[in-house]
């Protein structure tokens, strides 16, 4: 008689016990390169071509670190040199909705200075704080915040 309850009862526990809740082993985090190209900064003159990846993420208390590496390539297509100086990066999901922010610091901020028709590039790594791989997974896009000056 106690062996007929038993039995729905444990498939009732396997079944929540299966549920994903965005921070199982069972959501991996998606690791495909995302590229911007001809990203331009109100100036017109200043360009850049960026590539970005998610390469491993960590559980935390408040849910997930992700690490990841970006790479962008800097061009000057005016005729006077310009400072540029990378100070924060966003990202977005697929509606533009902003999810997490990078800010490297002031001590980590990407100076450059391009002289005219000048390129360069740049690299490095971020950490983000999300709340599960499923919200890391739905990001798409990595913006590139600046701060532009004319060089004297």
């Amino acid at each position: 008689m106690h062996l007929r309850w038993f039995l729905p009862v444990l498939l009732i526990f396997a079944a929540s016990c299966d549920r994903d809740d965005g921070m199982s082993s069972k959501t991996a985090l998606d690791t495909t390169p995302h590229s911007i190209v001809n990203m331009y900064w109100s100036s017109g003159h200043i360009s850049a071509d960026i590539n970005w990846r998610f390469i491993s993420s960590e559980k935390t208390e408040g849910g997930i670190t992700v690490t990841g590496a970006w790479n962008v390539e800097l061009r000057n297509a005016g005729t006077i040199s310009y400072e540029v100086a990378i100070t924060k990066f966003t990202f977005e999901d697929e509606d533009e909705f902003q999810i997490a922010v990078y800010d490297p610091g002031k001590y980590d901020i990407i100076d450059v200075t391009l002289d005219p028709e000048e390129s360069t590039q740049r690299q490095g790594n971020f950490t983000i704080e999300v709340a599960s791989v499923d919200i890391a997974n739905s990001i798409v896009f990595m913006t590139l915040w600046a701060r532009i000056n004319e060089v004297d």
